[in-house]
Parts: C-alpha cells; sequence; structure tokens
C-alpha cells in the first residue's frame, strides 16, 4: 500500500510490522548487489500479495 504526503506529494509504502521486520532482517549488512537482488524479490512477492488483496484498490484511492 502507498500513502502520499498531502504536503510534498511524496509516496510511502505502508507494509505490516512483521513483513516490515522481515524485509529489514534481509537488507541489513548487505552488499549493494545483494540488496538490489533482494529488493526485486521483494517487489515480485508484494506484486503478488496484492494481486491476490480484494481491498487494494480501497488502499490507494484517497
Amino acid at each position: 500500500m502507498t500513502v502520499a504526503d498531502a504536503e510534498t506529494g511524496v509516496e510511502f509504502v505502508v507494509v505490516r510490522a512483521d513483513l516490515y521486520a522481515r524485509i529489514r532482517r534481509l537488507v541489513e549488512d548487505r552488499s549493494d548487489e545483494e540488496i538490489q537482488a533482494t529488493a526485486s524479490q521483494i517487489n515480485e512477492i508484494m506484486q503478488d500479495d496484492d494481486a491476490l488483496d480484494p481491498w487494494l484498490e480501497s488502499y490507494q484511492t484517497p
């Protein structure tokens, strides 16, 4: 899910705390190459998760 700052328009990604903890463990103490590979994997996982989320559109609509 993303939210945007009303004043700046900057978008932020909002994830459940347990998912954030898992993501954080994946990227701590990693090389740039490992981080890029992990980011790609996370994007794929999130796309799959979003595809199965019946409420996704309501999260993204202001």
